[in-house]
C-alpha cells in the first residue's frame, strides 16, 4: 500500500506542477479535498477557515464523534 500512496503523491505533484507552469495555480493553492491525501495540511484544503472550523468542531462535536468517520482531522 505504501507504494500506491507514493504513486498518488507523485501524480498529484505532477498535476500541481503543470498547473503552476501554466499559470493557473500556485504551490500553496487550496486543494480539492476529495482528491487530497490523508496527510495534506488542513490549510491547503480550507485556507484561512481552519481556525473557525476548529472552533465549530469543538463547540458542536466536543466528543469528536465525527472524527471517528475518518477523513481530515480538525482537532488534535
Amino acid at each position: 500500500q505504501a507504494g500506491f500512496v507514493t504513486i498518488l503523491k507523485e501524480f498529484s505533484d505532477t498535476i500541481q506542477s503543470k498547473a503552476v507552469t501554466e499559470g493557473v495555480s500556485s504551490y500553496d493553492d487550496i486543494k480539492y479535498p476529495n482528491y487530497a491525501l490523508y496527510d495534506t495540511p488542513l490549510e491547503l484544503l480550507y485556507g484561512n477557515n481552519v481556525p473557525q472550523l476548529k472552533a465549530i468542531a469543538a463547540k458542536y462535536d466536543p466528543d469528536r464523534v465525527m472524527s471517528l468517520t475518518g477523513g481530515f482531522k480538525l482537532s488534535d
